[in-house]
């Protein structure tokens, strides 16, 4: 039996304090510095939180079917980037320019779509 490279970690404390040191504002090679991990990690550990922080059950809904009907579709799911890319310059200045304090971008384009959204149920009644 071979002994093991390196000391068996509490994986679950560890994934707790790169959540925490991140929403402390840290950067992504404080975290690595801090804690001794790759970027690797910290990138798996921050994207899976996020995952994890759609608690509401009707968003978590939506979301699951976005997901499921992108795979059904063959489509990509996309990303604010691409939203970016759509909107042009001048869409993101007037996004930017427009959004409520406490709203980040993707909260923003979420509430527009939503409106839109409403507008075309009410036209269809």
């Amino acid at each position: 039996m071979t002994k093991a490279k390196y000391p068996p970690i509490d994986r679950r404390s560890r994934d707790e304090a790169i959540i925490t040191l991140r929403k402390q504002k840290y950067s992504y090679k404080q975290i690595m510095a801090e804690l001794n991990v790759t970027h690797g990690v910290v990138l798996y550990v921050i994207k899976r939180d996020r995952c994890v922080e759609i608690s509401d059950p009707s968003v978590r809904k939506a979301f699951n079917h976005v997901l499921y009907q992108s795979k059904n579709e063959g489509m990509r799911v996309g990303k604010i980037s691409d939203v970016c890319s759509i909107l042009g310059y001048k869409g993101v200045k007037w996004v930017l320019k427009s959004k409520p304090d406490g709203l980040s971008f993707a909260e923003y384009i979420g509430v527009i779509l939503k409106d839109l959204h409403l507008e075309m149920l009410d036209g269809n009644t």
